[in-house]
């Protein structure tokens, strides 16, 4: 994904990017999501087998921080997950 994937699209509530080969292990930037201001609905699941025989998988927080207004959330879960202080500005996040 591209920094400016989702410029203009300020009024999108639900985006569903499963099976779509993306690499969560890549450094994306904390803007990527920064136009998506109403997003509630974000489906990540089902993309390239991740490396999750990793010691611990660091979930990309920066880039989801920005989505405070984010209630749902569906990725794919490591078998030892690390959740960085950006998940913690998602006060909606219900599932």
């Amino acid at each position: 994904m591209e920094e400016n994937s989702f410029f203009g699209l300020n009024r999108l509530n639900v985006l569903n990017l499963s099976e779509n080969n993306l690499n969560l292990l890549h450094g994306y930037s904390s803007e990527i999501f920064l136009p998506l201001i109403n997003l509630t609905k974000l489906d990540i699941r089902r993309n390239i087998k991740q490396p999750f025989d990793t010691k611990v998988y660091h979930y990309p927080d920066n880039a989801f921080a920005e989505l405070e207004e984010l209630s749902s959330l569906q990725l794919d879960m490591a078998s030892n997950p690390s959740f960085g202080k950006g998940f913690h500005r998602l006060k909606k996040l219900q599932s």
